[in-house]
């Protein structure tokens, strides 16, 4: 399993995302990038949740793309 070999320590994030979070922790003036990833990759996934993608899996066929995000006190701590 490929996927389990990955450097969890240091990860790479899409350069898309990343200049939107650059771009929502200049505007916003809060330096946490954790809370501004999950709030872009949440948007991400609802647009295309919105577009009616699916995932075809092997052994359950079509499956729709959703997400659920937990943030736990940092929901919070931020106002948007």
């Amino acid at each position: 399993m490929k996927y389990l070999q990955r450097d969890l320590e240091n990860p790479t994030f899409h350069p898309l995302s990343e200049q939107l979070v650059d771009v929502l922790c200049e505007r916003v003036e809060n330096d946490d990038r954790l809370f501004f990833r999950v709030l872009v990759s949440y948007v991400f996934s609802k647009v295309a949740a919105m577009m009616r993608t699916s995932v075809d899996t092997t052994d359950k066929g079509n499956i729709p793309v959703s997400q659920f995000v937990l943030m736990g006190s940092k929901v919070s701590e931020h106002h948007l």
